[in-house]
């Protein structure tokens, strides 16, 4: 009888981790590609999502399964279980869904992904955001306000609409455009290498890779609530790597 539990469990598990695995590829190939996976918290939704999935699935076909129940039981004991379990993986998948990052925007010294879920809260029907949601993952620059209106307007959408200014799409201009003004918060690489090891071969490999040197980059501040990292552009304004890095001050 325990061996036929077993046996059902790690047909359960198989299948299970084979359906999940397709749901990873698809969250790190093409809805949180590196660096912004790990910066954006999708390693603790995937936690989450891994254990509803990988765990409680197989836990209940243990729990449920009797090779002596008749075949009717077992397939209703089964599809109640492969309901619950389908349930809650549309659950995971939409909440991750919904953090995956839809904007990387530049606003005063450092690059910020923006959320999917922000931009259909806070701009509904709006063709702008449409746009972005179309086609993530492009990089912006954050106009900065320079006239007392322009000030005025900044302060009130964030005290009053709660938007920071990296959130207000509708200040974004072209990314290559102001990449002269955006290569002026190149942070200083090697102060920081010299005291990461890790991030020094990082950085080392991408100049190897790219065929150039340390001086030849701009190196770029992204700041994220789970992982701040560094990213390489070259002076056409295209991002040839990244390097995890630690809090900025």
């Amino acid at each position: 009888m325990f061996i036929s539990k077993l046996k059902a469990t790690a047909i359960h598990l198989f299948f299970s981790l084979s359906i999940f695995s397709f749901f990873i590829s698809i969250l790190y190939f093409f809805w949180f590609p590196e660096p912004y996976f790990t910066a954006t918290g999708g390693w603790q939704g995937l936690t989450i999502s891994a254990m509803i999935d990988m765990v409680l699935g197989p836990l209940l076909t243990f729990i449920t399964y009797n090779a002596l129940k008749p075949k009717r039981e077992l397939f209703f004991d089964f599809s109640i279980i492969i309901l619950i379990q389908l349930t809650a993986l549309i659950w995971g998948i939409h909440t991750i869904s919904q953090q995956r990052p839809i904007a990387i925007a530049f606003w005063k010294d450092s690059f910020f992904t923006v959320p999917k879920k922000f931009i259909e809260a806070h701009y509904p029907n709006n063709k702008q955001a449409d746009k972005l949601v179309n086609s993530p993952l492009n990089y912006y620059y954050v106009k900065p306000a320079l006239t007392i209106a322009e000030k005025q307007t900044l302060i009130k959408r964030i005290k009053e609409d709660k938007v920071a200014p990296h959130f207000q799409i509708e200040h974004y201009q072209s990314f290559t455009d102001n990449f002269k003004e955006i290569k002026k918060h190149s942070v200083d690489i090697q102060e920081i290498i010299d005291i990461n090891k890790s991030m020094k071969n990082d950085i080392t490999s991408i100049l190897e890779l790219s065929n150039s040197k340390l001086e030849d980059n701009i190196y770029l501040r992204l700041r994220s609530k789970y992982q701040n990292v560094v990213l390489v552009f070259n002076q056409d304004a295209k991002m040839i790597g990244y390097a995890k890095a630690p809090l900025f001050k």
